[in-house]
């Protein structure tokens, strides 16, 4: 069981089901985790699931992948999970502050497949080259963990990138993400987002005394058969042509193994069942497996294959025998590990699948991982496990080969790809020197001139077309033969097939031949004007046009050079540089009759791969001679064959010296194992050396054996002087004793310093949980900003406010901008970044935020700088939202108005009610007198019969006719304005402090009688009032507003119906069990159902302007629902019209 101390170091393995995992697992006793990386199962959402557990993580980097299966064995158990729907959970390793000291995190645009490689590698490069990590880069305790999308090859691109820049000699560890489907796109989380066609390298810095080494494994064994690639796009993985070794032909590659293997063409992908192929760097085997055979003869490979690789065919080994030998060959001599990440390949698992659980319990540690559609240690393979562990160093020195001997592995890695193409253009030469001589064999020319032709021809590009016209051509000039008088014809169609300049001079020197290619050297020489002329009327008319890459005295030397070479025309080669920086060599032979063929090829590309090699052998030195460790190549006999500075350093001698001598001389150690080493494992240990002077060190050395073709080829010796770290290994046991008894005082006085530090981290920690206590019990949001508009602190309130669940480690601009002058402005130009650039504090108590989810967020806020180490570091902002004191002004405010309204209503009301009681108290006299006044007219037309002239002429039985309907109809109208009087007594009343008794009938009687004129000349109004209603405790005042807004609101709303017919308006009330219910229906258009959760929002309208403020449903909401604990809503069962429904509590 490990101690408490080395948990505290080790890599912590989670299962998070769904992708969900708990914030704290994020958490150390000695503090956050530095970094964490995920394996996401391919049936989880894998944009969703990173940015989920980046959000859990906080500010700890997170970096993600999507898996093709994963891999976790947190404490023993087995180590591959299943890969289906029903395990659909993300592994993440998280690693403690004592494991990683620093993390810096990159991102590369790995571009297209479709974009040309070359252009594709050399951005990679550019982007590499300007990297400035923010640590010192030793491959010693820093790693490049790298994870890269799969499906655009970027394994292979990335490392050739990393050696081609040159400026970062670290292990990229890691591999390109998975998927359910091996077509699918497999994006990576960079840290930030997703992204699709990039990698993304974590820079891990080690805590000091950490160190980590690298583990590979494969079941393959190697096999004495190679096979040469000639032609392959790499882009597409795919191998058209190998070399036929015993033939000297380049064929297509399923043609040249099925002859190998002895097998029918249509059976190899069987019996390629069990093998694989790999290539050898440094005798190391690198798998490359094949995906398919294709109709067409070409091997379809799952990584990258070039032109010159030589692939070794392997075969397939048990598969857990391999695998658990080489974990405990791996961690035999090394301090138990802190923890590993996995990236095995996802063939691996599915070629061995019934043998996965038989792995379980063979990891000593915590390991997470997943299997991945490529890996790349150093250089880009597959079908192999790679690992990463971490280990406690402290107690001693720890030993991994490729760590300890990295300048070495990392020289042959980068040199793989340029002794390919040089491979590839030795096999390009020796086959079209062989096509050259048969061609001209089958074009009847003598012996002579094949010879001469042979071996002149350097060029590589198009040799398969090449090839396929030179074959045509042979085929066509066999039966050329037997027509000669076609022959000269013959002869050109089949120089023009040559990828080299081809031309023939007569006896007198003159032209009479020469292909396309050659003319295209100099494309400014008309064809008609050269045939016919002399070599040196040709050679001095391209001079004249400014071609030849010389000028002044040095073109007149070459030109002279060049024409006693073509007259020598012995064979020999010429090289001559061309005026747009070509490169070409001439090579003439003399014929029997006298003539001379001439052989121009291009080599501009060797020539520049000869500068890349030159600048390559210059690094490789530059690595070996910066190298602090002593490094000697020993030849199979043991004598030196190079020692690097630092060797002939510690030895005190020079090159000269040692180069020659038996190895144990040169080092004066007797002891080094001797020569030929009996096995291919590296040795090593410590020796007793000498220098050249005498004086005699301590040395720790590792011998690695060399394996050449033939066998033991020699040895690479690296040892370091250990003489002053035995020196004090010594001197430590002396001062033991001693030590311990100044311990045992010491610790007595520690122990009254500790108690009292622990008082005061206990005080210190209590102070913070008591701030943060007080932060997040906040009301208000409280944000701390860095200088780069970084939010680095939010309490609760802050995310409420600002409706965001992730505020930590995201820029203040994704979140809020501050409004000024009705517009949104940036942090950079805000005042809250002027707080931290001039130290003043600031304060606005009516502002306001535009929030990221497009809100207009009202607030009052403050802003104040924080000091750190004594500079302005953050900037302090508190704020709360005014929203609510805003609508609260706005009410009082129209209550206010409303209040004014009401008191000038009820003076109107009183001003008027009285000459009304006069008015209506004369015409009940005049009514009640009236009887009395027609009798006496009767009696007077009865008594004086004189009298009924002068009654007639004045009209008096037709007045006294129409008096009783001419009084009783302005009796009728005196009662109505007396009702509409005190309707508005009754509105205008500003009611108590506390609620009274009312009659909801009576109120609604009163408002249909105050709005009448809103409502009679657009509809019909009916009420339909229950009798028995009872009273309701309320504010009688407020009940009438509520009442005459709906009422008002429905007429408006029968006004603009289409067909402009009178609309009807119904109220009606009920008593409901404890409730009294109103509902006022329309048969107006109705409220679109897109607006239906919008209408009771302050301001919210959907009148033209000037006929609506947006907040009369509010107001009249708020009352309801917050003053009289009641609901008003919209009744969305009713199809035509609306119908808004008042519940009211009668207590």
């Amino acid at each position: 069981m490990p101690d408490a101390a080395m948990l505290a170091q080790q890599v912590r393995v989670e299962i998070a089901p769904g992708g969900r995992i708990d914030p704290d697992a994020f958490v150390f006793p000695t503090g956050r985790a530095r970094f964490a990386v995920a394996f996401v199962s391919p049936f989880l959402d894998f944009a969703a699931t990173a940015a989920g557990l980046a959000a859990a993580a906080g500010p700890t980097p997170l970096v993600a992948a999507p898996s093709a299966g994963e891999i976790a064995a947190p404490g023993g158990g087995p180590l591959y999970r299943p890969c289906d729907a029903a395990h659909a959970d993300a592994v993440v390793a998280i690693f403690p502050p004592d494991l990683i000291a620093a993390v810096h995190l990159l991102e590369f645009d790995l571009g297209a497949r479709e974009e040309p490689r070359a252009a594709r590698a050399a951005r990679l490069a550019a982007e590499l080259d300007a990297v400035r990590a923010p640590f010192p880069l030793d491959v010693r305790d820093t790693l490049a963990l790298t994870f890269c999308d799969g499906s655009t090859g970027g394994e292979a691109l990335l490392t050739e990138a990393v050696f081609a820049c040159g400026r970062l000699p670290l292990a990229f560890v890691g591999g390109s993400a998975g998927a359910a489907r091996l077509d699918a796109p497999t994006p990576v989380w960079t840290g930030r987002a997703v992204r699709h066609g990039h990698a993304v390298t974590a820079l891990l810095k080690l805590a000091p005394g950490r160190r980590y080494g690298l583990f590979k494994s494969h079941n393959f064994r190697p096999s004495a058969r190679t096979f040469v690639v000639v032609d392959a796009d790499v882009s597409r993985r795919v191998v058209s042509t190998l070399l036929d070794a015993e033939a000297e032909t380049a064929r297509p590659a399923a043609a040249v193994l099925a002859d190998r293997l002895g097998v029918a063409r249509e059976n190899l992908a069987a019996a390629l069942a069990g093998y694989s192929f790999g290539i050898d760097i440094a005798g190391e085997i690198f798998v490359r497996s094949v995906r398919e055979v294709g109709e067409d003869g070409a091997l379809a490979f799952f990584c990258d294959v070039h032109p010159g690789d030589q692939l070794v065919l392997i075969a397939a080994d048990d598969f857990v025998a391999t695998t658990r030998a080489d974990v405990a060959r791996f961690f035999a001599d090394k301090p138990p590990p802190l923890g590993a990440l996995a990236i095995d390949c996802i063939l691996r698992r599915v070629d061995n699948a019934a043998d996965l659980d038989r792995l379980a319990g063979t990891w000593p540690c915590p390991v997470a991982g997943f299997s991945s559609f490529g890996e790349m240690m150093g250089v880009s393979l597959n079908q192999t496990l790679t690992a990463v562990a971490f280990f406690d160093a402290r107690g001693g020195d720890l030993a991994d080969d490729l760590i300890d001997r990295f300048p070495v592995h990392y020289a042959h890695w980068q040199a793989a790809a340029t002794l390919a193409q040089l491979r590839r253009m030795e096999i390009i030469n020796r086959l079209r020197a062989d096509t050259t001589r048969r061609l001209t064999h089958h074009l009847g020319a003598s012996a002579a001139l094949a010879c001469e032709i042979e071996g002149m021809l350097t060029h590589e590009s198009g040799l398969s077309a090449t090839l396929d016209n030179i074959r045509a051509t042979i085929a066509r000039e066999v039966a050329a033969e037997r027509r000669a008088h076609h022959a000269e014809q013959q002869l050109a169609e089949a120089v023009e097939t040559l990828s080299e300049g081809f031309a023939l001079y007569d006896a007198d020197d003159r032209l009479v031949l020469l292909n396309k290619r050659f003319h295209d050297m100099f494309p400014t020489v008309d064809r008609a004007e050269a045939i016919g002329s002399t070599f040196e009327e040709v050679m001095r008319l391209v001079a004249a046009r400014g071609l030849y890459g010389y000028s002044g005295e040095p073109l007149d030397r070459f030109l002279a050079a060049r024409l006693a070479a073509h007259r020598a025309a012995d064979g020999s080669a010429t090289l001559q540089r061309m005026a747009d920086g070509r490169w070409l060599i001439n090579r003439e032979n003399r014929l029997k009759s006298g003539g001379v063929v001439g052989i121009r090829t291009d080599v501009t590309e060797i020539k520049q791969r000869e500068a890349e090699l030159e600048r390559l052998t210059s690094r490789y030195e530059l690595i070996l001679g910066a190298a602090g460790d002593g490094i000697v190549e020993l030849d199979a006999e043991g004598r030196v064959r190079f020692a690097n500075p630092a060797a002939q350093t510690m030895l005190a001698a020079d090159e000269g010296f040692l180069l020659g001598r038996a190895a144990a001389l040169a080092l004066g150690a007797p002891d080094l194992p001797a020569f030929p080493l009996a096995g291919p494992e590296a040795l090593g240990g410590e020796l007793s050396c000498a220098r050249a002077g005498g004086a005699r060190f301590t040395a720790e050395y590792v011998l690695t054996p060399i394996a050449g073709t033939g066998g033991f080829a020699g040895a690479v010796l690296v040892f370091r002087d250990i003489s002053l770290r035995k020196r004090y290994e010594a001197t430590l046991a002396n001062q033991q004793k001693l030590l311990e008894q100044q311990v045992e005082l010491r610790t007595r006085e520690l122990s009254t310093e500790i108690a009292g530090r622990i008082r005061l981290d206990q005080a210190l920690q209590e102070s913070r949980n008591r701030l943060m206590g007080i932060t997040s019990s906040l009301f208000e949001g409280v944000l701390l900003i860095d200088g780069f508009g970084v939010i680095v602190f939010a309490n609760p309130s802050a995310h409420r406010w600002l409706g965001a669940e992730v505020l930590l480690e995201r820029l203040a601009d994704e979140v809020f901008q501050l409004e000024r002058d009705d517009r949104a402005v940036p942090f950079e130009d805000g005042p809250l970044r002027t707080v931290i650039a001039d130290g003043k504090a600031f304060a606005d108590d009516d502002a306001a935020f535009h929030t990221a989810d497009g809100r207009r967020l009202a607030v009052a806020y403050a802003a104040a700088p924080l000091e750190e180490a004594g500079r302005r570091r953050l900037a302090v902002i508190s704020f709360r939202g005014i929203d609510a004191l805003k609508a609260a002004q706005r009410e009082a405010l129209q209550a206010s108005r409303l209040a004014s309204v009401g008191q000038l209503a009820a003076g109107v009301a009183h001003e008027i009610n009285t000459p009304i009681q006069y008015v209506g108290d004369n015409l009940r006299f005049i009514q009640d007198t009236f009887p009395d006044i027609a009798a006496a007219c009767a009696e007077v037309r009865a008594q004086w019969p004189e009298a009924e002239a002068v009654l007639a002429r004045f009209d008096v039985k037709e007045v006294l006719a129409e008096y009783p309907d001419a009084i009783g109809q302005a009796l009728q109208g005196v009662g109505h304005v007396t009702q509409i009087v005190r309707s508005m007594k009754d509105f205008s009343h500003p009611g108590g402090g506390a609620k009274v008794g009312t009659d909801i009938n009576a109120a609604i009687e009163s408002t249909v009688t105050v709005c009448r004129n809103e409502w009679k000349h657009v509809a019909q109004l009916t009420t339909d009032l229950d009798p028995a209603l009872p009273k309701i405790l309320c504010y009688p005042s407020d009940i009438h507003q509520v009442l005459l807004n709906l009422v008002i609101n429905a007429a408006h709303a029968v006004g603009e119906r289409a067909d402009g017919a009178t609309g009807r308006i119904r109220i009606a009330t009920r008593h409901d069990d404890g409730w009294v219910e109103v509902r006022v229906a329309d048969d107006g258009p109705g409220v679109p159902k897109a607006l239906r959760d919008r209408i009771f929002d302050p301001f919210f309208t959907t009148k033209g302007v000037g006929k609506g403020t947006g907040q009369g449903l509010s107001i009249c909401q708020d009352i309801v629902v917050r003053k009289h604990g009641g609901k008003l809503f919209l009744d969305e069962t009713e199809t035509q019209g609306a119908t808004f429904v008042v519940r009211l509590p009668i207590g």
